[in-house]
Protein backbone atom coordinates (compact mmCIF):
# COMPACT_ATOMS: atom_id res chain seq x y z
CA UNK A 1 0.00 0.00 0.00
CA UNK A 2 1.25 3.68 -0.61
CA UNK A 3 1.22 5.91 2.03
CA UNK A 4 2.44 9.37 1.20
CA UNK A 5 3.56 11.35 4.31
CA UNK A 6 4.12 14.64 2.29
CA UNK A 7 3.18 16.49 -0.78
CA UNK A 8 3.86 19.99 -2.25
CA UNK A 9 1.43 21.15 -4.32
CA UNK A 10 1.60 24.31 -6.51
CA UNK A 11 -1.17 26.63 -8.34
CA UNK A 12 -0.36 29.90 -10.40
CA UNK A 13 -2.21 31.89 -12.83
CA UNK A 14 -0.83 34.30 -15.76
CA UNK A 15 -2.40 38.14 -16.33
CA UNK A 16 -0.47 40.36 -19.21
CA UNK A 17 -0.95 43.97 -18.97
CA UNK A 18 -1.71 45.81 -21.58
CA UNK A 19 0.54 48.62 -21.44
CA UNK A 20 2.83 47.85 -24.13
CA UNK A 21 -0.38 46.11 -26.20
CA UNK A 22 -1.91 49.46 -27.66
CA UNK A 23 -3.75 49.93 -23.82
CA UNK A 24 -0.94 52.57 -21.77
CA UNK A 25 -2.65 53.75 -18.38
CA UNK A 26 -2.19 56.59 -17.93
CA UNK A 27 -1.00 56.11 -14.38
CA UNK A 28 2.17 53.28 -13.98
CA UNK A 29 2.48 52.84 -10.20
CA UNK A 30 6.03 51.49 -10.45
CA UNK A 31 8.76 51.60 -12.84
CA UNK A 32 8.24 48.68 -15.35
CA UNK A 33 7.84 51.05 -18.70
CA UNK A 34 11.63 51.29 -19.32
CA UNK A 35 15.00 48.75 -19.55
CA UNK A 36 17.01 51.98 -17.69
CA UNK A 37 13.83 52.63 -14.89
CA UNK A 38 13.34 48.86 -14.50
CA UNK A 39 17.31 48.12 -13.41
CA UNK A 40 17.48 50.80 -11.25
CA UNK A 41 14.34 50.09 -9.41
CA UNK A 42 15.53 46.43 -9.31
CA UNK A 43 19.02 47.57 -7.76
CA UNK A 44 16.89 49.22 -5.31
CA UNK A 45 14.90 46.79 -3.71
CA UNK A 46 17.51 43.93 -3.56
CA UNK A 47 19.80 46.17 -1.90
CA UNK A 48 17.57 46.65 1.07
CA UNK A 49 13.96 45.34 2.66
CA UNK A 50 11.47 47.36 0.34
CA UNK A 51 8.13 48.47 1.71
CA UNK A 52 5.25 49.08 -1.36
CA UNK A 53 4.46 52.04 0.97
CA UNK A 54 8.13 53.26 0.91
CA UNK A 55 8.05 53.01 -3.00
CA UNK A 56 4.59 55.05 -3.30
CA UNK A 57 4.07 57.01 -0.05
CA UNK A 58 1.07 55.25 0.45
CA UNK A 59 -0.15 51.83 1.20
CA UNK A 60 -0.76 49.41 -1.40
CA UNK A 61 -4.15 47.15 -2.07
CA UNK A 62 -2.64 44.03 -2.28
CA UNK A 63 1.56 44.21 -2.40
CA UNK A 64 2.88 44.71 1.03
CA UNK A 65 6.73 43.94 0.40
CA UNK A 66 8.65 44.36 -3.28
CA UNK A 67 12.12 41.97 -2.89
CA UNK A 68 14.27 40.22 -5.56
CA UNK A 69 12.73 36.88 -7.21
CA UNK A 70 16.44 35.11 -7.42
CA UNK A 71 18.62 33.31 -5.04
CA UNK A 72 21.46 31.60 -5.07
CA UNK A 73 20.56 28.61 -6.43
CA UNK A 74 21.27 26.48 -9.22
CA UNK A 75 17.78 27.55 -11.15
CA UNK A 76 19.03 31.01 -11.25
CA UNK A 77 22.45 30.52 -12.09
CA UNK A 78 21.85 28.40 -14.84
CA UNK A 79 19.18 30.73 -15.91
CA UNK A 80 21.17 33.71 -15.76
CA UNK A 81 24.39 32.25 -16.71
CA UNK A 82 26.60 33.39 -13.77
CA UNK A 83 27.06 32.58 -10.39
CA UNK A 84 27.80 36.07 -9.11
CA UNK A 85 24.49 37.21 -7.21
CA UNK A 86 25.74 40.60 -7.19
CA UNK A 87 24.92 40.95 -10.79
CA UNK A 88 21.84 39.55 -11.34
CA UNK A 89 20.27 43.12 -10.19
CA UNK A 90 21.97 45.11 -13.50
CA UNK A 91 20.19 42.73 -16.37
CA UNK A 92 16.98 42.14 -15.12
CA UNK A 93 14.92 43.14 -17.41
CA UNK A 94 17.35 41.89 -20.12
CA UNK A 95 16.88 38.65 -18.67
CA UNK A 96 13.20 38.46 -18.17
CA UNK A 97 13.78 38.87 -14.31
CA UNK A 98 10.51 39.02 -11.91
CA UNK A 99 10.00 41.14 -9.44
CA UNK A 100 8.75 39.34 -6.34
CA UNK A 101 6.42 41.12 -3.83
CA UNK A 102 4.63 39.65 -0.87
CA UNK A 103 0.79 40.07 -0.08
CA UNK A 104 -0.75 42.53 2.52
CA UNK A 105 -3.23 39.57 4.56
CA UNK A 106 -2.87 36.07 5.57
CA UNK A 107 -3.83 33.53 3.31
CA UNK A 108 -5.76 30.56 5.04
CA UNK A 109 -6.62 27.25 3.58
CA UNK A 110 -10.16 25.94 4.57
CA UNK A 111 -10.65 22.48 3.96
CA UNK A 112 -13.82 20.32 4.59
CA UNK A 113 -14.38 18.44 8.01
CA UNK A 114 -13.02 15.43 8.85
CA UNK A 115 -9.52 15.66 6.85
CA UNK A 116 -6.62 14.60 8.99
CA UNK A 117 -3.83 16.29 6.65
CA UNK A 118 -2.52 20.30 7.55
CA UNK A 119 -1.89 22.31 4.40
CA UNK A 120 0.20 25.21 4.66
CA UNK A 121 -0.26 28.20 1.91
CA UNK A 122 2.91 30.01 0.83
CA UNK A 123 1.59 33.11 -1.55
CA UNK A 124 3.27 35.35 -3.62
CA UNK A 125 3.71 37.61 -6.75
CA UNK A 126 5.43 37.34 -9.85
CA UNK A 127 5.69 41.56 -11.60
CA UNK A 128 7.19 41.24 -15.10
CA UNK A 129 7.13 44.14 -16.75
CA UNK A 130 4.95 42.52 -19.12
CA UNK A 131 2.50 41.06 -16.78
CA UNK A 132 2.49 39.02 -13.43
CA UNK A 133 1.81 35.89 -11.89
CA UNK A 134 -0.14 35.28 -8.58
CA UNK A 135 1.40 31.97 -7.19
CA UNK A 136 0.75 29.72 -4.13
CA UNK A 137 2.38 27.23 -2.99
CA UNK A 138 1.21 24.49 -0.74
CA UNK A 139 2.65 21.90 1.63
CA UNK A 140 0.32 19.10 2.68
CA UNK A 141 1.88 17.47 5.50
CA UNK A 142 -0.17 14.17 7.36
CA UNK A 143 -0.52 10.83 5.76
CA UNK A 144 -2.15 10.29 2.67
CA UNK A 145 -3.03 8.56 0.15
CA UNK A 146 -2.95 9.23 -3.97
CA UNK A 147 -6.81 9.09 -4.01
CA UNK A 148 -6.77 11.42 -1.06
CA UNK A 149 -3.55 13.37 -2.82
CA UNK A 150 -6.59 13.69 -6.15
CA UNK A 151 -9.39 14.67 -3.43
CA UNK A 152 -7.05 18.13 -1.88
CA UNK A 153 -5.35 19.55 -5.33
CA UNK A 154 -9.36 19.30 -6.65
CA UNK A 155 -10.65 21.33 -3.55
CA UNK A 156 -7.76 23.47 -4.09
CA UNK A 157 -8.40 23.94 -7.63
CA UNK A 158 -12.01 24.02 -7.51
CA UNK A 159 -13.55 24.13 -4.00
CA UNK A 160 -14.38 27.46 -1.62
CA UNK A 161 -11.16 26.84 -0.23
CA UNK A 162 -10.27 30.44 0.89
CA UNK A 163 -10.43 32.56 3.18
CA UNK A 164 -8.29 35.73 4.82
CA UNK A 165 -7.94 35.94 8.23
CA UNK A 166 -9.67 38.92 10.06
CA UNK A 167 -12.66 38.80 7.63
CA UNK A 168 -15.82 37.28 7.70
CA UNK A 169 -17.82 35.57 4.62
CA UNK A 170 -17.85 33.04 2.59
CA UNK A 171 -14.95 31.02 1.92
CA UNK A 172 -13.31 31.74 -2.10
CA UNK A 173 -12.73 29.98 -4.95
CA UNK A 174 -9.34 30.33 -6.18
CA UNK A 175 -11.04 31.90 -9.03
CA UNK A 176 -12.54 34.49 -6.83
CA UNK A 177 -9.54 34.56 -5.19
CA UNK A 178 -6.98 35.25 -7.76
CA UNK A 179 -9.95 37.80 -9.81
CA UNK A 180 -9.54 39.48 -6.25
CA UNK A 181 -5.68 39.80 -6.11
CA UNK A 182 -5.23 40.43 -9.85
CA UNK A 183 -7.69 43.11 -9.21
CA UNK A 184 -5.14 44.79 -6.71
CA UNK A 185 -1.95 43.87 -8.23
CA UNK A 186 -3.22 46.09 -11.44
CA UNK A 187 -4.06 48.99 -8.75
CA UNK A 188 -0.76 48.46 -7.31
CA UNK A 189 1.46 47.79 -9.55
CA UNK A 190 0.16 48.11 -13.73
CA UNK A 191 -2.82 50.86 -13.57
CA UNK A 192 -4.37 49.27 -16.51
CA UNK A 193 -6.15 46.48 -17.92
CA UNK A 194 -4.50 42.78 -18.52
CA UNK A 195 -5.92 39.81 -20.12
CA UNK A 196 -5.94 36.22 -18.17
CA UNK A 197 -6.06 33.46 -19.54
CA UNK A 198 -8.70 31.62 -18.22
CA UNK A 199 -6.66 28.29 -16.59
CA UNK A 200 -3.87 27.88 -13.93
CA UNK A 201 -1.00 26.11 -14.06
CA UNK A 202 -0.15 23.35 -11.63
CA UNK A 203 2.26 21.09 -10.70
CA UNK A 204 1.76 18.18 -7.59
CA UNK A 205 5.12 16.46 -6.06
CA UNK A 206 4.89 13.78 -3.68
CA UNK A 207 7.93 14.36 -1.29
CA UNK A 208 7.47 11.79 1.39
CA UNK A 209 5.88 8.24 1.62
CA UNK A 210 6.59 4.97 2.99
CA UNK A 211 5.34 1.78 1.55
CA UNK A 212 4.74 0.45 -1.67
CA UNK A 213 5.11 3.09 -5.19
CA UNK A 214 2.83 3.49 -7.72
CA UNK A 215 4.65 1.85 -10.97
CA UNK A 216 2.89 2.84 -14.45
CA UNK A 217 3.49 -0.59 -15.52
CA UNK A 218 1.31 -1.87 -13.08
CA UNK A 219 -1.02 0.96 -11.90
CA UNK A 220 -4.31 -0.33 -10.29
CA UNK A 221 -7.69 1.55 -11.05
CA UNK A 222 -8.07 3.51 -8.33
CA UNK A 223 -4.29 5.38 -8.96
CA UNK A 224 -4.95 5.58 -12.65
CA UNK A 225 -8.29 7.57 -11.70
CA UNK A 226 -6.29 9.24 -8.84
CA UNK A 227 -3.49 10.29 -11.26
CA UNK A 228 -6.14 11.75 -14.10
CA UNK A 229 -7.87 13.56 -11.55
CA UNK A 230 -4.27 15.23 -9.90
CA UNK A 231 -3.60 16.33 -13.45
CA UNK A 232 -7.53 17.27 -14.43
CA UNK A 233 -7.81 14.59 -17.47
CA UNK A 234 -11.13 13.80 -18.22
CA UNK A 235 -9.96 11.44 -21.30
CA UNK A 236 -6.62 10.61 -21.49
CA UNK A 237 -5.10 7.68 -19.52
CA UNK A 238 -1.91 8.64 -17.67
CA UNK A 239 -0.39 5.02 -17.86
CA UNK A 240 -0.55 5.29 -21.70
CA UNK A 241 -0.61 8.72 -23.03
CA UNK A 242 0.91 11.05 -20.42
CA UNK A 243 3.39 9.63 -18.54
CA UNK A 244 6.98 10.48 -19.30
CA UNK A 245 10.14 9.13 -17.32
CA UNK A 246 12.31 11.09 -15.50
CA UNK A 247 15.56 10.87 -17.72
CA UNK A 248 17.81 11.30 -14.06
CA UNK A 249 15.54 8.21 -12.90
CA UNK A 250 16.77 4.54 -12.25
CA UNK A 251 13.39 3.16 -13.36
CA UNK A 252 11.36 4.48 -16.25
CA UNK A 253 8.39 2.90 -14.41
CA UNK A 254 8.96 4.23 -10.68
CA UNK A 255 10.63 8.07 -11.79
CA UNK A 256 8.00 9.46 -13.84
CA UNK A 257 6.01 12.46 -14.89
CA UNK A 258 2.36 12.89 -15.71
CA UNK A 259 1.29 15.59 -17.42
CA UNK A 260 -2.26 17.30 -19.01
CA UNK A 261 -2.77 20.49 -20.21
CA UNK A 262 -1.58 22.50 -17.73
CA UNK A 263 -1.40 20.39 -15.02
CA UNK A 264 1.58 17.91 -13.97
CA UNK A 265 2.66 15.50 -11.31
CA UNK A 266 5.98 14.35 -10.36
CA UNK A 267 6.96 11.55 -8.24
CA UNK A 268 10.88 10.71 -8.62
CA UNK A 269 11.47 7.31 -6.34
CA UNK A 270 14.86 7.51 -6.42
CA UNK A 271 14.82 10.71 -4.41
CA UNK A 272 11.68 9.30 -1.83
CA UNK A 273 14.48 8.12 0.16
CA UNK A 274 15.31 9.12 3.86
CA UNK A 275 18.95 9.81 3.76
CA UNK A 276 21.22 12.37 2.00
CA UNK A 277 20.05 15.20 0.86
CA UNK A 278 16.98 13.89 -1.09
CA UNK A 279 14.80 15.21 0.06
CA UNK A 280 15.75 19.09 -0.54
CA UNK A 281 16.76 17.94 -3.82
CA UNK A 282 13.34 16.81 -4.55
CA UNK A 283 11.96 20.14 -3.28
CA UNK A 284 14.16 21.94 -5.17
CA UNK A 285 13.51 20.09 -8.72
CA UNK A 286 9.85 20.99 -7.57
CA UNK A 287 10.57 24.05 -7.20
CA UNK A 288 12.66 25.17 -10.60
CA UNK A 289 9.71 23.08 -12.15
CA UNK A 290 7.25 25.21 -11.26
CA UNK A 291 8.92 28.30 -11.66
CA UNK A 292 10.47 27.31 -15.47
CA UNK A 293 6.62 26.35 -16.56
CA UNK A 294 5.36 29.60 -15.47
CA UNK A 295 8.17 31.50 -16.99
CA UNK A 296 7.21 29.83 -20.33
CA UNK A 297 3.81 30.23 -19.86
CA UNK A 298 3.83 34.10 -19.40
CA UNK A 299 6.11 34.75 -22.14
CA UNK A 300 4.18 32.75 -24.68
CA UNK A 301 1.30 34.40 -23.40
CA UNK A 302 2.52 37.81 -23.71
CA UNK A 303 3.80 37.09 -27.44
CA UNK A 304 0.75 35.81 -28.62
CA UNK A 305 -0.94 38.92 -27.10
CA UNK A 306 1.54 40.67 -29.00
CA UNK A 307 0.99 39.64 -32.22
CA UNK A 308 -2.23 40.90 -32.27
CA UNK A 309 -0.91 44.56 -32.17
CA UNK A 310 0.70 46.70 -35.55
CA UNK A 311 2.75 48.48 -35.31
CA UNK A 312 4.94 47.42 -32.55
CA UNK A 313 6.30 50.10 -30.04
CA UNK A 314 10.08 49.92 -29.77
CA UNK A 315 9.63 48.26 -25.83
CA UNK A 316 7.31 46.14 -27.05
CA UNK A 317 9.49 45.06 -29.84
CA UNK A 318 12.31 44.91 -27.11
CA UNK A 319 10.21 42.83 -24.72
CA UNK A 320 8.77 40.44 -27.56
CA UNK A 321 12.80 39.98 -28.96
CA UNK A 322 13.74 39.01 -25.23
CA UNK A 323 10.88 36.80 -24.40
CA UNK A 324 11.47 34.94 -28.33
CA UNK A 325 15.52 34.26 -27.58
CA UNK A 326 14.48 32.74 -24.55
CA UNK A 327 11.93 30.90 -25.19
CA UNK A 328 13.91 29.50 -28.45
CA UNK A 329 17.11 28.76 -26.26
CA UNK A 330 16.25 28.49 -22.88
CA UNK A 331 18.97 28.71 -20.58
CA UNK A 332 17.43 26.46 -18.09
CA UNK A 333 15.51 23.28 -18.90
CA UNK A 334 14.06 20.43 -17.55
CA UNK A 335 11.88 17.68 -18.76
CA UNK A 336 8.64 19.66 -17.94
CA UNK A 337 9.79 23.12 -19.52
CA UNK A 338 10.59 21.52 -22.94
CA UNK A 339 7.64 19.45 -23.49
CA UNK A 340 5.44 22.35 -22.81
CA UNK A 341 7.76 24.40 -25.31
CA UNK A 342 6.57 22.20 -28.33
CA UNK A 343 3.45 22.21 -27.95
CA UNK A 344 1.74 24.03 -30.79
CA UNK A 345 0.53 27.27 -29.70
CA UNK A 346 4.21 28.04 -28.75
CA UNK A 347 6.14 27.24 -31.58
CA UNK A 348 3.56 29.43 -33.17
CA UNK A 349 3.94 32.70 -30.93
CA UNK A 350 7.68 32.25 -31.18
CA UNK A 351 7.42 31.81 -35.37
CA UNK A 352 5.24 34.57 -35.58
CA UNK A 353 7.17 36.83 -32.89
CA UNK A 354 10.50 35.86 -35.23
CA UNK A 355 8.78 37.08 -38.70
CA UNK A 356 7.70 40.51 -37.08
CA UNK A 357 10.90 40.98 -35.49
Amino acid sequence: MVTLTQSVFDVADCNITQHYLGAAAADTPLPFTSLEKYNAFYKSIVAKKTKYADVRQQEGVVVDQLRGAYSANKFWQRYLGSRDEETYAESAWENVVPVAATWKQHLEVVLPAGWKVKVAPAPRLLLHPFGWSTWINFLINGEHSLDDLAAITAHLVEGAAYHFAGESGNALTLQQLFDRVGKGVRQDVFGGAAFTPQDVLTVATVLGKHGGSPSLGALTEEQEKALKRIVRSDTAAPAKTLAVPLKKGESELLDFIVHDGMAWFLWAEHRLRPFERNAQRLRCYHNNTVRSLLLAWLLQTFLAQALKIKPWSAALADLAGRATQLLAAPTYKNLSMLSFLERKEFEAARAGAEKRL
